[in-house]
């Protein structure tokens, strides 16, 4: 662990302690309660990826059942950590970060600084690429410019490709005008019907409900449903009709009672 990887670690935890963000164990450390929070990380599953970390400190345990071991150990085995973050003036072990490290997890506590960036503690890196920005505001900003251009031309050009669309038999699916698509016709782009023009696929669920609300073509005696107006996506020259009380009840509950009569009553009171 480098210097600066120390010095942040330590900035954490006091940046966490000062808004309150530890728990009690590290709040107030003592010996004893280290080894207690380390005792209920482990038996909670909590970063069992960073066994390592543990093996280093308690080395009387390369198995990995650290929680009986834990509680067994001498808890002065503790106390060099506890010196280490009340801030004791003396050359700790990359393993008492180490501990520190795992007991904190890798979350950042999310900060505002006095430039008015919100987001996670800054590192020495962040750090440089912002200093870098400020100074190469000019040059920074000229390559942005450039990205956004670039990133505006290539949507563009994917947009060319996909300025057609077809029908599948149940929707109309997006295509590119320069490339066939065997087996279906191609249609300039409608993102009305793209986006609300469907078939209908389960015509035994419409319900008096879906009167007015959509569009039939009847054919062979029964009728092809769909969520939009327009022309019939096949037979193209066809109008497609609002569905009204009378089809809904003739063909698709199969209420064969409903005559013309009723049929013309049903349309004059809608």
């Amino acid at each position: 662990m480098t210097a600066g990887e120390r010095n942040e670690l330590l900035t954490e935890y006091k940046r966490r302690k000062a808004v309150g963000k530890l728990p009690a164990n590290l709040n107030k450390p003592v010996p004893s309660g280290l080894r207690d929070e380390c005792e209920k990380l482990f038996c909670a599953g909590i970063r069992p990826e960073s066994n390592h970390v543990l093996k280093g400190f308690f080395k009387r345990n390369c198995t990995g059942n650290f929680d009986v071991d834990v509680l067994d150990m001498d808890r002065d085995k503790f106390r060099p950590t506890v010196d280490l973050l009340r801030g004791k003036a003396f050359q700790p072990e990359d393993k008492h970060y180490e501990l520190l490290s795992w007991m904190l997890g890798p979350e950042r506590l999310v900060v505002e600084d006095e430039e008015g960036i919100i987001g996670p503690a800054k590192t020495p890196a962040i750090k440089k690429i912002l200093f870098f920005v400020k100074a190469k505001k000019k040059e920074f900003f000229i390559a942005s410019a450039a990205f956004v251009v670039l990133t505006a031309g290539i949507w563009l050009t994917y947009r060319s490709w996909q300025q057609c669309m077809y029908w599948n038999g149940s929707e109309y699916q997006v295509a590119s005008c320069n490339i066939e698509t065997p087996g279906h016709t191609l249609y300039a782009m409608d993102e009305r019907k793209l986006s609300r023009f469907k078939k209908v696929l389960r015509p035994d669920t419409v319900t008096k409900a879906s009167v007015g609300k959509l569009w039939y073509f009847k054919v062979n005696h029964r009728l092809e449903l769909f969520t939009d107006s327009g022309m019939h996506p096949v037979w193209t020259n066809r109008r497609l009709k609002p569905l009204s009380h009378y089809m809904q009840s003739r063909y698709l509950t199969g209420d064969t009672s409903v005559s013309d009569n009723s049929k013309s009553a049903i349309l004059t009171a809608h």
